[in-house]
């Protein structure tokens, strides 16, 4: 078996523990009392976990597993997506909604081709 402290050590480990926790309690205290000052000077709300549970659902982007889309816009996402695996920068995507277009398998057509060698 293990060797238990006599009851002064853990009475004194007890205490050490109580100590800590009531500091620990206080620093959050404080910086609940900080973020709650904070978010009133933005005009931001706390609740904002209940914002987001009412998000529409999203989806994983299938050309980067680190992207995080919401539906409505991976259409949108993807193309962009697709844009920048490919090398192109922002500012050649920033002129894509006339010029970029995909094919319905979500290839990027000709068109990047003719805009990407008439913008440079």
């Amino acid at each position: 078996m293990c060797d238990l402290p006599v009851n002064g050590e853990l009475s004194e480990t007890v205490q050490s523990r109580l100590h800590d926790l009531a500091d620990l309690s206080g620093f959050a205290e404080r910086c609940q009392h900080t973020l709650t000052g904070l978010l009133q000077c933005l005009g931001w709300s706390q609740d904002f976990n209940k914002d987001r549970t009412q998000e529409e659902p999203t989806q994983l982007c299938p050309c980067d597993a680190n992207h995080r889309v919401p539906r409505s816009s991976l259409d949108e996402h993807l193309l962009s997506c697709r844009l920048r695996h490919m090398g192109y920068s922002r500012q050649e995507q920033v002129l894509r909604g006339r010029s970029f277009t995909t094919d319905p398998v979500g290839r990027v057509g000709n068109s990047v081709l003719q805009h990407s060698s008439s913008v440079r």
